[in-house]
């Protein structure tokens, strides 16, 4: 009887430590949820990225496409004007 309630101990001493490992272990469960998270949020990052690549992807479509945006954001931005345009300061 008292060897098989060492068996018996031991069994469950190692199965508690294969327990602990597969939770807190190098590859255990805390660290799949920390890769999860990061996991997320680099497809965040990507998403926004991918968005703003678009947005550029337009903004040079107009530039390419349209004289007129040109001279429009010539006139707004760099406050450009021909030399016969009369300028109103507010």
């Amino acid at each position: 009887m008292n060897k098989k309630l060492v068996g018996h101990t031991l069994f469950y001493l190692i199965l508690a430590l294969f327990g602990l490992l597969s939770i807190f272990g190098h590859s255990g469960l805390l660290k799949l949820f920390a890769l999860s998270r990061a996991n997320n949020k680099l497809r965040t990052h990507i998403c926004e990225a991918q968005q703003k690549n678009k947005e550029l992807e337009q903004e040079i479509q107009r530039w390419q496409r349209y004289p007129f945006y040109k001279e429009q954001m010539a006139r707004e931005q760099l406050q450009l004007a021909y030399p016969d345009d009369i300028i109103f300061y507010f």
